[in-house]
């Protein structure tokens, strides 16, 4: 008899327990977060041709109605906030394999290569689980597979994954029921567009004086407390992952880097310059090209104009339909393998 009731009362714990992290969960996880906006989307999108990956750079500077009206396409921004080459991957996978897409655009942001996926685990953990929503339910525990990686296993965070409020949670805690119960956003101020876009008109503003390629060298001289770019084995032993998978499924691949208003101030010019180099040389293993929008001349799209940005790293709307327009004609012109090197500055100085 105490066996039994020792069973029962195991079994009453571990029912409340479920029920409680269920319950703590729906009341917490946001509904209208980016990243959940993102997967919702993708798997609402009946017919996708291209995806544009990345991180926060991808999901403010392309904006894919745009692009489509150059390509004739239909394309999706699965862009999410911190998104690691890792989790890029990831949702290319889900793109070939749900989609049958057949063209990806890698949007790279330069720290996306540098950084640990283990340091990153709250953005992981968002976007597994973000993903997790849009699956059926016997599909779901293949996301659970980052537990046991070899970035998080073993570590205590690791665990969290089960716990989703714990690392995801809204600020608004009654907004958020409510949009979860009538299963709808509520709010439209700063959310997703039904191509995965995210607009903004904010200009940015700042007295801090910009460089451009022109004088990174001469920069980096004369400030020695410059970010130094570093890559590091798993991020580039992933990109070729990415490279293969694209080739073997016969998937068009086009990485790139965006513009930014700080990239040749903020980063040491010869550590950006062995960060180029090392990108290039990896992917021409697999036939293919790196091509660095930070590089465009002016007549075609100004970088160092506050104009075409929301902050110093993201572009706001008139940004992003000049940019969204060079980024469908690149298509275009790489389809019919032209040369585009005329657009592109010098990277050595």
């Amino acid at each position: 008899m105490r066996i039994s009731n020792k069973v029962k009362g195991a079994a009453l714990f571990l029912a409340l327990f479920l029920a409680g992290n269920a319950a703590l969960s729906f009341a917490l996880r946001p509904y209208s977060g980016s990243g959940a906006e993102m997967w919702r989307g993708f798997n609402k999108k009946s017919d996708v041709d291209m995806v544009f990956v990345g991180s926060s750079q991808c999901v403010c500077d392309i904006n894919p109605a745009v692009v489509d009206e150059v390509t004739g396409l239909s394309s999706y921004n699965m862009g999410t906030n911190m998104q690691s080459i890792q989790s890029s991957f990831i949702a290319i996978k889900e793109a070939v394999n749900r989609k049958n897409v057949k063209s990806v655009v890698l949007l790279i942001d330069p720290q996306t290569l540098e950084m640990e996926r283990g340091s990153n685990f709250r953005a992981e953990q968002c976007f597994v689980r973000n993903l997790s929503d849009t699956l059926p339910v016997y599909d779901r525990f293949r996301t659970m597979s980052i537990v046991f990686d070899s970035d998080f296993f073993t570590k205590p965070y690791s665990i969290s994954y089960f716990f989703p409020w714990t690392y995801d949670r809204s600020s608004s805690i009654g907004l958020n029921i409510k949009e979860k119960a009538e299963g709808r956003v509520l709010n439209p101020d700063e959310h997703r567009d039904e191509n995965g876009y995210s607009p903004s008109d904010v200009v940015y503003s700042t007295d801090f004086v910009q460089s451009g390629i022109e004088k990174a060298k001469e920069w980096s001289l004369e400030h020695t407390d410059l970010h130094v770019l570093k890559t590091i084995p798993e991020n580039l032993e992933t990109l070729k992952d990415i490279a293969s998978f694209c080739n073997n499924r016969g998937v068009k691949l086009y990485v790139a880097s965006p513009p930014a208003l700080n990239n040749f101030t903020y980063y040491d010019y010869f550590g950006y310059v062995e960060f180029t180099e090392t990108v290039r040389d990896t992917l021409s293993e697999y036939g293919l090209q790196y091509y660095d929008f930070a590089l465009l001349k002016d007549e075609y799209f100004e970088t160092l104009s506050l104009g075409n940005y929301r902050d110093i790293g993201h572009m706001n709307n008139t940004g992003s339909t000049t940019f969204s327009k060079i980024i469908g004609n690149f298509i275009l012109d790489s389809d019919k393998d032209k040369d585009i090197s005329y657009m592109f500055k010098e990277l050595y100085y």
